[in-house]
């Protein structure tokens, strides 16, 4: 980093130390397929154009989604991976 020394001390007290502790193992345990993906990554992977047989795929329940503001939709990853495996022919 520019303008930075080599060696750095950080002094922060025991609680805030536990807390960024805490959260970088949440982050490092965090399921990526748990993460939130919009309607464009959600096609990508579900590997559509369409947005009408995206919104089928929606409207059929299978497909966790949350509305966040207004018309923004947001797609739970692991569910579109569960569409998919749900309907492998193994």
């Amino acid at each position: 980093m520019a303008g930075l020394e080599k060696n750095m001390l950080i002094c922060v007290d025991a609680e805030m130390l536990k807390s960024i502790v805490k959260q970088l193992a949440a982050d490092i345990n965090a399921d990526p397929a748990d993460d939130w993906i919009n309607e464009k990554e959600a096609m990508g992977i579900l590997d559509i154009a369409s947005k009408t047989t995206f919104q089928k795929y929606r409207d059929s329940g299978e497909i966790i989604y949350s509305v966040v503001s207004g018309k923004k939709y947001l797609y739970k990853k692991s569910s579109i991976i569960a569409y998919i495996e749900k309907r492998s022919n193994q």
